[in-house]
């Protein structure tokens, strides 16, 4: 674990997104990212003083994997929701899906999980993520389920593969079956399950669009934070961005000419990634 360094600076652009925008404006403030926020050593200090500055809640996405160890369930104590993830209950899907560091045990992962979602104060959602003929065996569905029906949780949320993955083996499950599968956790462990399915397209309204450059500030910065993250499609990005997808064509264009992002096809959709 570490401690996040720039937190005054963090703060002060929190403050400023604070003044500007509304208590209606946004459901939640989410950390998350490119990394795992709960190795960040001082997360619960930082959760703390952004209750201090602004009216969001807060929400933690986890991989689940240091909730064994008691700082990191202190931590995240002043998180209004955290969602871990817990995609298999059997060793073989586990380690498949996950690719765990060999040191870490299935055992000591269940055991960390059902610790903390016996003792947070806050909303717990369990999301779980299938892959086609890895996890998604009726019979390690059935030891998931059942585990899963011995924790506190407020909800599960079952979704599939839908961006291109780390390895380009893993495929979603059809949706059909991914609906089955979710009635059969329900039934099974007793929790209320959302399905996750992909965005709609949407229709925005918004200023022009500002010229590309390497700014954060700028539509085309904006835009290479997003996909830094994760290959989203223009559609997302437009929906992310409040900006509809025609008017982020043409950053979009400038962006892949100067080779700051690139495509790449998965499924029927295509997905832009980061190339820097």
């Amino acid at each position: 674990m570490f401690d996040f360094k720039p937190v005054p600076a963090l703060l002060d652009q929190y403050r400023s997104f604070c003044r500007s925008h509304k208590p209606a404006d946004l459901d939640s403030v989410t950390f998350s990212g490119t990394g795992e926020p709960t190795l960040i050593a001082n997360l619960g200090l930082i959760l703390r003083q952004f209750h201090d500055i602004g009216p969001y809640p807060l929400t933690i996405i986890t991989n689940g994997s240091l909730l064994w160890l008691s700082a990191v369930r202190d931590n995240l104590k002043d998180a209004d929701l955290v969602i871990p993830s817990l995609d298999a209950a059997t060793e073989s899907a586990w380690r498949r899906v996950n690719r765990p560091h060999p040191d870490m045990s299935l055992t000591r992962y269940l055991d960390g999980t059902a610790e903390f979602c016996a003792g947070h104060p806050g909303k717990i959602w369990m999301e779980v993520l299938l892959v086609r003929g890895v996890n998604d065996h009726r019979a390690d569905l059935r030891v998931l389920g059942e585990f899963l029906k011995t924790v506190r949780l407020d909800r599960i949320q079952v979704g599939t593969v839908d961006r291109p993955p780390a390895r380009s083996r893993a495929r979603p499950v059809p949706a059909a079956r991914l609906a089955r599968i979710g009635k059969f956790l329900h039934d099974l462990s007793g929790h209320p399950v959302d399905v996750i399915s992909r965005y709609r397209d949407l229709r925005f309204e918004s200023s022009p669009a500002s010229p590309a450059d390497a700014s954060s500030d700028s539509l085309g910065g904006r835009i290479l934070q997003s996909v830094r993250l994760r290959p989203q499609t223009a559609s997302e990005i437009g929906r992310i961005l409040s900006i509809p997808p025609a008017r982020l064509r043409p950053t979009i264009r400038q962006l892949e000419t100067s080779g700051r992002i690139s495509r790449v096809r998965f499924g029927r959709r295509v997905f832009l990634k980061s190339s820097v």
